[in-house]
């Protein structure tokens, strides 16, 4: 259809059908449907004028309007394009996607925006940078719930695409052609899929030398690697702490000199509770070893007992927790109970936690320590109000499941532990 530009003087219908047939049958327009001029063709009939008038209309509009929008910008900024949001995503450089150096880090980023630009081909083929708003991140949430995800993954990747649009914010602050951050605002829903009369299984005395004995395993893996892992299944396993708070311990909250380790629980209902522990013989050698781990660690990193994983705050748990799915999937710990759709696995990272409260128990040691020890509210007026624990009163639920996993056995596998001993003979 030829193209119409759109004015006062042309908007009738008349006058419209007149350019239309004058650019395209090349005379003029004709009057009358049994016209000679039409040269042998059929006249158009009153519903295709109206047909052709409507669309010449509305596309009239469009011309006009977007001419208009276009000469302003091009007055207050210059002659400038808009960005296509699939180009500028794919030429991204490393560093603009991730701040990390590492290459694990910086293959995850390039993955998450690959899956976006991926998604907006399919569905918004050649959107500008600019014309993506909330509705536009908001369908891509929805995308990734369909795809199975889980709700970490997912603020994964919400995160990473918040970065990457603040970052095109502040590279594109004088365009006219400006884009937002419609990831900044977007409200992530946790479902939790709860089974009914599900609990966790504790691990027995034999898994759990299973796993301290795999984190020892020094076949594919540095010294240095080997020395992390085992440390951190060993805190794991002995305290039953969280392991985010164990990930993110600091140098800062280990005393040597008063053989004391202070760590405040984050995930309580009264974030105020803290636990104090005396460090034991094998825990000692352990943390002496750690601190040689300062010298191989990047500048930023440094400060945390566990300081070659990275991630936000320090807590980045995702090499422990592939360690641990290959070894359970290794050791046929796959069960899972299933309710609808739902399934929830019955051996988790987390169940250590239970083995230790539950083994703990059995042994016949006294709840208030217990609780004391895993950071849980006291369980009544007794003991919130009247008992006094210290760090002296948990040592020994320490060292009952360093015996119960034989946690000094595998230790002296460890090459860096094994350094830290002093001589047979020396005081």
């Amino acid at each position: 259809m030829a193209r119409v530009t759109y004015s006062k003087k042309t908007r009738t219908f008349t006058a419209l059908w007149k350019d239309y047939a004058k650019e395209v049958l090349g005379e003029r327009y004709p009057y009358g449907r049994k016209s000679s001029k039409w040269q042998g063709e059929r006249a158009p009939t009153a519903c295709e004028k109206r047909e052709v008038i409507r669309s010449m209309l509305k596309d009239a509009r469009k011309a006009e309007t977007a001419s208009m929008d276009r000469a302003e910008l091009i007055r207050i900024y210059g002659k400038q394009e808009a960005i296509a949001a699939e180009g500028y995503l794919k030429n991204l450089k490393d560093e603009e996607l991730c701040i990390s150096t590492a290459e694990v880090a910086r293959k995850a980023a390039r993955q998450e925006v690959n899956t976006f630009v991926e998604w907006l081909h399919e569905t918004h083929e050649g959107i500008a940078l600019h014309r993506i708003k909330s509705t536009v991140a908001s369908q891509f949430y929805k995308y990734l719930q369909t795809r199975g995800l889980a709700y970490g993954t997912i603020q994964h990747y919400i995160a990473r695409l918040r970065y990457v649009f603040n970052e095109a914010m502040l590279k594109q602050e004088e365009s006219a052609y400006k884009p937002s951050n419609p990831f900044a605002t977007l409200r992530l829903h946790k479902v939790i899929a709860k089974v009914a009369g599900h609990r966790r299984r504790p691990y027995t005395q034999e898994q759990l030398r299973m796993f301290l004995a795999a984190a020892a395993d020094t076949r594919y893996l540095n010294k240095w690697k080997v020395l992390q892992r085992f440390a951190c299944y060993y805190f794991i396993i002995v305290t039953g702490w969280r392991v985010n708070d164990i990930l993110g311990l600091c140098w800062q909250q280990v005393d040597l000199g008063q053989e004391l380790i202070r760590l405040k629980h984050s995930k309580t209902r009264n974030q105020g509770i803290r636990t104090e522990l005396r460090i034991t013989e094998l825990m000692k050698l352990i943390l002496r070893a750690l601190q040689k781990l300062q010298d191989t660690a990047e500048e930023k990193r440094k400060g945390y007992l566990f300081p070659l994983w990275g991630g936000h705050a320090g807590t980045s748990y995702a090499n422990l927790t592939q360690h641990f799915a290959k070894l359970r999937e290794k050791w046929q710990l796959t069960e899972y109970e299933k309710q609808g759709v739902h399934k929830t696995h019955t051996y988790t990272i987390h169940s250590f936690r239970g083995t230790v409260i539950t083994r703990l128990t059995q042994a016949g040691f006294q709840e208030a320590r217990i609780n004391y020890l895993v950071g849980h509210s006291p369980s009544n007026t007794e003991t919130k109000h009247y008992l006094t624990l210290g760090a002296d009163d948990i040592k020994e639920l320490v060292e009952h499941m360093e015996k119960l996993c034989g946690a000094a056995a595998i230790a002296d596998e460890v090459e860096l532990i094994r350094q830290t001993k002093e001589p047979p003979g020396r005081e």
